[in-house]
């Protein structure tokens, strides 16, 4: 069975062991909202933990939030260096918090795909992001503002594509 954690405010995450069973990564990798036991019925505004059971939780999982359609705000903690895949989106994500000095690096292909409602992201926080990619925010039509961190080179194809809302794009 998939081991699960249960945080403070009772919302039991499924997780998987990796880096030879020294970090966590939130999901099970399979499926579509397959972060909690709650499946697509995840609600509000959700805490990723930073830890679970003494693990680190350095990644969100492909998947992990799709489709997850009564989510709010979601806050990413600092440890988490990679945001696999697909992990939020179609989901009802309003708006991603990544805590300050955050180890993030990367965020893969279609992470907010079709994630409509969110409207920002605090990229300001990842002195370590250096790979965006393709369609990352795609369809993220109600996305205002990004900041692209100093350390970025280089935005692959369809990053922002159709981010209807997108007005402000600040480049240090």
């Amino acid at each position: 069975t998939m081991p699960t954690f249960t945080d403070s405010n009772g919302i039991i995450w499924n997780y998987t062991l990796i880096d030879s069973n020294t970090n966590a990564s939130i999901g099970t990798n399979s499926g579509h909202s397959n972060a909690t036991t709650s499946g697509n019925s995840l609600s509000g505004d959700i805490i990723i933990p930073s830890t679970i059971n003494g693990y680190p939780v350095t990644e969100i999982s492909h998947r992990s939030f799709s489709w997850c359609t009564g989510i709010g705000s979601v806050t990413i903690p600092a440890s988490v260096t990679i945001l696999r895949s697909e992990a939020f989106g179609s989901s009802s994500i309003t708006s991603c918090i990544i805590e300050p000095n955050s180890a993030l690096t990367t965020i893969e292909n279609d992470v907010f795909d079709k994630a409509y409602y969110m409207t920002s992201i605090s990229t300001i926080n990842t002195p370590l992001l250096n790979s965006i990619g393709t369609g990352s925010f795609s369809n993220a039509r109600s996305l205002t503002s990004f900041y692209i961190p100093p350390q970025m080179t280089t935005l692959i194809n369809w990053t922002f594509y159709n981010c209807d809302s997108l007005t402000s794009i600040t480049i240090p």
